[in-house]
C-alpha cells in the first residue's frame, strides 16, 4: 500500500525507553495491530537513534538496525541531520 515517510529530529530529556514507549502508545492510539514483521500497518513510528547511544535489548535496538538499508529513511534523515 501507499505510504508516507518522514524523519523528525527532537531534543528531549526523556529517556530512550520512555520515547520508545510514547511512540508505541501513539501507534496504539491510531489502531496499530502487530501481526507479522513488515506487514502493512496504519502507522509505524521508529526510534532511529538517540544521541550516540548504542542499545541492544530484545525489544529496542538503537541505532535502528536496518535504517542504513532503507533509502526511505536515509533521504529524509539527511534533511534533518546532514552531518550525522
Amino acid at each position: 500500500p501507499w505510504y508516507s515517510n518522514a524523519v523528525v529530529r527532537v531534543e528531549t530529556d526523556v529517556s530512550p525507553r520512555a520515547v520508545f514507549s510514547i511512540l508505541q502508545d501513539i501507534e496504539n492510539e491510531f489502531g496499530r495491530v502487530r501481526t507479522s514483521r513488515n506487514a502493512p500497518r496504519v502507522i509505524d513510528l521508529d526510534l532511529l537513534a538517540y544521541n550516540d547511544l548504542t542499545l541492544n535489548e530484545p525489544d529496542l535496538v538503537i541505532p535502528h538496525p536496518r535504517m542504513h538499508e532503507r533509502a526511505f529513511v536515509l533521504w529524509p534523515l539527511r534533511d534533518v541531520a546532514p552531518g550525522w
